[in-house]
């Protein structure tokens, strides 16, 4: 077989821009073999092509490719016209695989909306990164599902972040369903563990500081944050990521004089802000989205050497024994203080951080495309 032959080519769908906050997509694809080619499609929107049209520029970063797609705008809103669109990224697609002699790509789907192109792009195989539940998410519209339920029917493979996902996805199909878990970057966030200068936005803050980082939408429990934030008035409640809930939820946060938000910051400088909480929170609520979530930031917060609080969701019961499980607002307020005043189980952490990195989730994701 020829080296062309050989070349693997990964389409990825892409439901985030490529710097965003740093995600399970940037964490596994940076970790694919250097010697793949990897074609990531960004999504786009009115709102993009007005505000960000360099977005539209290729970018190249080690083997991957950023592309956006070039989709007419409110187009998908209206049933009849999807096919518009569907028309013009096939179209653009293909001439891309023209130009760069890419011929059987993989097509890697996050987005499902553009499922409706598998067969028609010459792909020898098609792998859905099932890694939430996308219909439980709020304002996702309802013609959504059907891309949904085309990808977990027509994929080749099924890859999913939890058990509840596995069973989800078992009810479209009989097998081609791989549990890959979320990881975490290991040897970067252990550096939080080392003396690393503390960020100006963090290091005169009162003591003790408990500490969240990722994104600040539906799913964050303003109350329980709030309530926090009340019964530890002399201490610092620091939520890092970008804030996209919405107005009430900010103005409840930010009536609190003890809780900041500091905004999003570059995945590799979290390290620095992790080395200042005293502990971690998973504030989430429970509903039908977070039934299913793996939490990348647990690993996370566990490599840092933090003690780790987060209301009961069914895939973090069985770390109860090593991290402080909470079941209503009541409890969890009261187990930060267990948690700050407890040495965190490094032995234990170290074992759970080393079983779940990002390097062998990638390993185990390449194994499977490359025997499918």
């Amino acid at each position: 077989m020829g080296d062309k032959e050989k070349e693997v080519v990964v389409v990825c769908f892409s439901d985030i821009f490529w710097d965003f906050v740093w995600q399970r997509h940037q964490s596994l694809l940076t970790r694919f073999p250097e010697e793949w080619n990897i074609l990531f499609v960004e999504p786009t929107s009115l709102l993009t092509l007005i505000t960000q049209p360099r977005r539209f520029l290729a970018r190249r970063t080690r083997n991957i490719t950023i592309i956006s797609l070039p989709t007419l705008p409110l187009m998908d809103k209206v049933s009849f016209l999807r096919f518009i669109n569907d028309l013009l990224v096939s179209l653009w697609l293909r001439m891309i695989f023209r130009q760069k002699g890419i011929k059987k790509p993989v097509l890697l789907y996050y987005a499902p909306r553009f499922s409706s192109l598998i067969g028609r792009l010459g792909e020898r195989l098609v792998a859905y990164d099932y890694a939430d539940d996308r219909m439980a998410f709020s304002g996702v519209p309802a013609w959504i599902e059907p891309y949904v339920e085309a990808l977990l029917r027509k994929s080749d493979i099924v890859f999913v972040t939890s058990e509840t996902l596995r069973k989800k996805a078992l009810a479209y199909r009989k097998d081609g369903v791989y549990l890959v878990g979320n990881g975490v970057d290991a040897e970067l966030f252990k550096k939080a563990r080392d003396d690393l200068p503390l960020p100006d936005d963090i290091k005169d803050l009162k003591k003790p500081i408990i500490g969240y980082f990722g994104v600040i939408d539906d799913w964050l429990d303003v109350d329980l944050v709030a309530e926090v934030a009340d019964a530890y008035l002399d201490a610092s409640i620091v939520l890092i990521g970008p804030v996209l809930i919405g107005a009430d939820g900010q103005s409840r946060l930010k009536s609190r004089p003890n809780i900041f938000l500091l905004g999003k910051k570059p995945h590799d400088e979290l390290p620095g802000y992790l080395r200042a909480f005293d502990v971690c929170i998973i504030p989430f609520k429970i509903n039908e989205l977070t039934k299913s979530v793996n939490p990348v930031k647990l690993y996370e917060y566990m490599a840092g050497g933090k003690n780790v609080i987060s209301t009961t969701m069914l895939e973090l019961e069985k770390y109860g024994d090593v991290i402080f499980l909470s079941r209503d607002n009541r409890e969890f307020v009261g187990k930060i203080a267990a948690a700050l005043s407890k040495k965190p189980d490094m032995a234990r952490f170290g074992v759970l951080v080393s079983e779940n990195t990002w390097d062998m989730k990638a390993k185990d994701m390449v194994h499977i495309i490359e025997n499918s």
